[in-house]
């Protein structure tokens, strides 16, 4: 089953199986087929429904992986410590095949601010 949704005088099919999600409503449950929107009007569900629709299509940014030699010149460190360092738990690796990947978003999270 499709959708036709017009977005920005594009229509852009939708399958009813993929979830959107959209803000919490109230909503009254009438019958397994029919759900009825209170204190929204039809333009307000409109629009709430474009922007959700916007925001799922819009691809998304890639992680940037680093892998451990990367990971060390970044840190300014041996592979060594990192690969202790991911032991204890300090950093988070992520295995693909038999490498080993790190998030630079993380990364970065784990620097913290020395007073």
């Amino acid at each position: 089953m499709f959708f036709n949704i017009k977005l920005d005088n594009k229509e852009e099919l939708i399958k009813s199986t993929e979830t959107i999600k959209v803000p919490v409503l109230k909503l009254k449950k009438i019958t397994m087929e029919a759900i009825q929107f209170i204190n929204i009007t039809p333009s307000e569900l409109s629009h709430l429904i474009k922007n959700e629709v916007i925001e799922f299509i819009k691809p998304k940014e890639e992680e940037e992986l680093l892998t451990q030699k990367e990971v060390a010149d970044f840190y300014k460190v041996s592979v060594q410590t990192i690969i202790k360092w991911q032991k204890d738990g300090k950093i988070k690796a992520y295995a693909i095949a038999n490498e080993r990947r790190y998030k630079k978003s993380e990364l970065l999270d784990n620097l913290k601010l020395i007073k």
